[in-house]
């Protein structure tokens, strides 16, 4: 069978060809969404906060950082989100930003790190940062129960941006399969070929064939991994630098006590945050993680920071994306944003970095769009 013809497919999985989609089909391009997947999010490859854990560690620059705060966010998101964003979360049907102060606590395993040359970091980005003794520390941390007060002190800057992720996602899917029409926006699809005109996939047991007038966009994240290995061989050109994965664990606990709610604490690797009184939101990163490991860095964040003397855990998802940053930390370039895939005399692109913090993924999508058009 075969399609409607199309200016671009669209091939991936989450917000990131759904945002390509919405700004394609704005110039008035006509575009096909093929999801490997039974629907968009399945993979979940999004984050609420992006954890911004130590740029002298994790390569984060200045342009990331300052992209986080509330009012930035707004900025980015107002124009991508279709319908109103606010500030204010309360507000029925918006898309509400909230804003929260980031809150960093010095613990021993920080030791390596240069606290003072942090602090002048923040300060030279013009966001005038805090330091704050520990005795400050129980009144403000989200979830703080002990009695004592800490032995380190804390920077804390604001106010950065906590998104609705799921509210985002399911408006921007909503919006495009409404404004593309629902025959071209097709999940659960297999066999995926790149052909001189266009492309051939399975679905629902049938054979497809789109026509194609200018190209493919791949947004490469790690559900796409094999078959972009195969696109690589199949196309005869140089593979594609592999990153490692990293694991992120995003635990939901039980608070004894009423969390504060206006803040974004850092602990170790762990981010930690209010989702309501007393839940707790607990994000956290490793490239090489075991249950073992991650059940006692949880428990010296509740038993010996916060203080608790038992921690109910509601829920744990665990997501495996790409540890982008592995290049930038090791000074390496060889890996670009993207990768021109050339066949027949259609001209496509492999993108990469779409899976992540969400305000990282709208950026890096609109600024891929804009340099195509």
């Amino acid at each position: 069978m075969t399609t409607r013809p199309s200016d671009y497919v669209l091939i991936g999985t989450g917000v990131a060809p759904l945002l390509a989609a919405r700004h394609l089909m704005e110039k008035g391009l006509h575009v096909l969404l093929l999801n490997p997947d039974k629907d968009f999010f399945i993979e979940d490859s999004e984050l609420p906060l992006d954890p911004l854990q130590w740029p002298l560690q994790r390569g984060i620059t200045q342009e990331r950082v300052q992209r986080n705060l509330a009012e930035a966010a707004y900025e980015l998101l107002s124009p991508e989100f279709p319908g109103p964003v606010s500030m204010d979360s309360s507000q029925w049907g918006s898309l509400g930003i909230r804003a929260r102060k980031r809150f960093w606590v010095q613990t021993p395993t920080d030791a390596h790190m240069d606290w003072d040359r942090w602090y002048l970091l923040l300060s030279e980005w013009g966001l005038k940062p805090e330091i704050h003794e520990p005795h400050w520390i129980p009144e403000r941390f989200p979830g703080y129960a002990s009695p004592n007060a800490p032995a380190w002190k804390a920077i804390s800057v604001g106010k950065f941006a906590d998104l609705p992720v799921d509210l985002f996602r399911s408006a921007l899917l909503e919006f495009v399969r409404e404004r593309a029409g629902p025959d071209r926006v097709i999940c659960d699809v297999s066999q995926m070929q790149l052909m001189p005109y266009g492309i051939r996939f399975m679905s629902d047991g049938v054979q497809n064939t789109a026509l194609i007038s200018k190209g493919a966009l791949v947004f490469w994240t790690p559900r796409l991994g094999h078959w972009v290995r195969s696109l690589m061989n199949e196309k005869r050109l140089p593979e594609a630098d592999f990153p490692p994965f990293i694991t992120i664990e995003e635990w939901s606990l039980l608070s004894r006590k009423h969390v504060v709610e206006d803040v974004i604490g850092h602990f170790e690797d762990s981010v930690i945050w209010s989702s309501g009184p007393q839940m707790l939101k607990i994000l956290r990163s490793a490239t090489e993680s075991s249950a073992g490991n991650s059940y006692q860095a949880i428990h010296r964040l509740t038993h010996e920071f916060l203080g608790w003397d038992r921690a109910t855990v509601r829920n744990i998802t665990v997501r495996y994306m790409y540890d982008w940053d592995h290049y930038r930390r090791r000074e390496i370039s060889t890996q670009r944003a993207s990768q021109e895939i050339s066949h027949g005399d259609l001209k496509s692109y492999l993108v990469s970095e779409v899976e992540g913090p969400l305000l990282e993924v709208v950026h890096r999508v609109k600024r891929f769009v804009e340099g195509l058009l």
